[in-house]
């Protein structure tokens, strides 16, 4: 009996670090791009357009919005379930560990919120709103 209590931990613990699961950093995993848009729309930012955007850095998608003249990218990962989570999930953990992505060979800073990426913000006059709103999201 505890031999296969033991075989049952093991097979437990190896299903939790094969598929990626990250306790912690990644609890929004299950939230969507709808429920991030939907946070930001009802928030007092002024927002003068949204528009979805073509998926890029291995993220799943994304969409920007125009605000204050100037526009910020947000992008959803997946990184649990699917064939292309674990590159998902490595490039994702590359950009937590780096805080920055390249576009054009221009660096650009990000935040990062569990599977959700900000870019854009920092020249933005609302920048600190934005990065309030946007931290807040749970």
């Amino acid at each position: 009996m505890l031999k296969k209590i033991v075989v049952f931990f093991v097979a437990v613990s190896a299903m939790f670090i094969i598929s990626g699961c990250s306790i912690g950093r990644y609890d929004n995993n299950y939230k969507t791009l709808k429920d991030m848009t939907n946070h930001f729309l009802m928030s007092d930012l002024d927002i003068d357009a949204v528009q979805p955007l073509m998926p890029f850095f291995r993220a799943q998608g994304g969409c920007s919005f125009l605000i204050d003249g100037t526009e910020i990218g947000i992008y959803k990962y997946e990184v649990v379930s699917g064939i292309a989570a674990p590159k998902a999930k490595e490039k994702l953990d590359d950009i937590y560990d780096k805080g920055y992505v390249y576009i054009e060979g221009l660096k650009y800073p990000v935040l990062l919120n569990g599977t959700f990426m900000l870019i854009g913000y920092e020249k933005n006059q609302s920048r600190n709103k934005i990065i309030e709103v946007f931290n807040s999201f749970e």
